[in-house]
């Protein structure tokens, strides 16, 4: 063998992000109960469409960086901001009997005194006036977020303890995930590609000619998951230093987070929503671990993947779902599952909901037990917006 193709194999090797034997090995067990023993992931539902994806050639570059681990600036100090927890005593519904808690466990920006803010962990970050950010994740010194300007310029970058701003780029789109150990990101460039970026440097890894009508589904322990055309059926897996594979033809979207490796399935039938949970076997194909659960506008799966909420399609309660698609109604929650829901921990969901024009609040509640709190109550200026931790 010759030096160069040494070399070759070496890059290769390093390109390989995704390791193999991220595919789990064994189908999830259930207790019996209520819970999976595997991880699980969070439903999104669309229109059913037609055709089958293809796959094209491979494009891999820049991917031999080593994760950043320089040690983190210590946070300032700061003192505590209470968080509006307004009363309303001439209001009788389910939210205004709800007792107060304690802030959220994950990043949340909240406006005092004019000011914005990110919190988080006891860390409070002041936010340059004039911007908006969301937060997308923690990583190793800060948060990584996307910042806007306006509704047509925004940019990605890392978010520091002291405030401090580092763009992340270039990222010109708004789908934007990070890999399961947090090092890393994919976006896709509305250009066509899909790139994976070092968070830390920013530097590029890899990239994927996905083309210009691809959608990222996101990053789990199996792998970049994509649609590469948005409007027909067909979705890829793609583990950075190999070629995608088809791995769901018939449906139109999955949906997976990054802490477990099952996918919710798409599996609409016509208007009416429907969704399968599914673990990827060695075969690279998904087999279903429950039936079709259908009339559920919005889902979703704790971070462990042993719970399940879900709304009914007329009543807009929370359920918790066992695998045995058996609903178990707890009344605490208030109105319908909000999109914005967030899992503090593998048992506890986070959520805004407005009653009004003049009120928003912010609510937790234990999808065990049923039992819920107000975390923030009051005008809307005043409300908080939650990140993913």
């Amino acid at each position: 063998m010759t030096l160069d193709e040494r070399l070759t194999d070496a890059l290769e090797a390093a390109a390989r992000t995704v390791p193999d034997n991220a595919v789990p090995r064994e189908v999830p067990e259930f207790d019996g109960a209520r819970r999976w023993r595997k991880p699980a992931l969070v439903a999104a539902l669309a229109a059913a469409a037609v055709a089958a994806a293809v796959v094209v050639p491979l494009a891999v570059t820049d991917r031999a960086v080593q994760p950043t681990t320089a040690p983190c600036p210590a946070p300032p100090a700061v003192e505590a901001i209470e968080l509006g927890q307004q009363s309303y005593p001439g209001s009788q519904t389910a939210l205004d009997r709800l007792p107060f808690g304690a802030p959220p466990k994950v990043p949340f920006l909240l406006t005092k005194d004019g000011r914005g803010y990110l919190e988080d962990r006891g860390v409070r970050v002041p936010l340059p006036s004039g911007d908006r950010y969301s937060v997308l994740g923690r990583t190793s010194c800060g948060w990584l977020v996307v910042r806007t300007k306006d509704e047509k310029k925004f940019d990605a970058g890392l978010l520091g303890s002291a405030g401090d701003f580092r763009p992340i780029g270039p990222i010109v789109d708004r789908e934007i995930t990070l890999s399961p150990d947090g090092t890393r990101l994919a976006y896709h460039d509305r250009s066509g590609p899909i790139v994976v970026l070092e968070v830390a440097s920013g530097k590029e890894l890899a990239s994927y000619p996905a083309g210009v009508a691809a959608r990222l589904d996101g990053w789990n322990t199996d792998g970049i998951w994509f649609a590469p055309n948005q409007r027909k059926l067909g979705v890829q897996l793609w583990r950075p230093g190999s070629a995608p594979v088809v791995v769901v033809p018939d449906s139109w979207r999955v949906d997976v987070t990054r802490t477990n490796g099952l996918v919710m399935v798409d599996a609409s039938e016509g208007i009416i929503p429907c969704f399968q949970i599914a673990v990827l076997e060695d075969t690279m194909r998904l087999r279903n671990l429950q039936k079709k659960v259908c009339g559920t506008p919005f889902s979703s799966l704790s971070p462990d993947g042993e719970l399940a909420v879900t709304t009914a399609g007329t009543t807009g309660g929370f359920f918790v779902r066992s695998r045995e698609d058996t609903p178990l109604e707890f009344p605490g929650m208030v109105g319908s599952l909000p999109p914005g829901i967030v899992w503090e921990d593998a048992r506890h969901i986070v959520g805004t909901t407005s009653p009004s024009l003049q009120r928003q609040a912010t609510v937790r509640c234990d999808v065990l037990t049923g039992a819920c709190e107000r975390i923030q109550d009051g005008p809307p200026k005043s409300g908080l917006t939650l990140g993913k931790p």
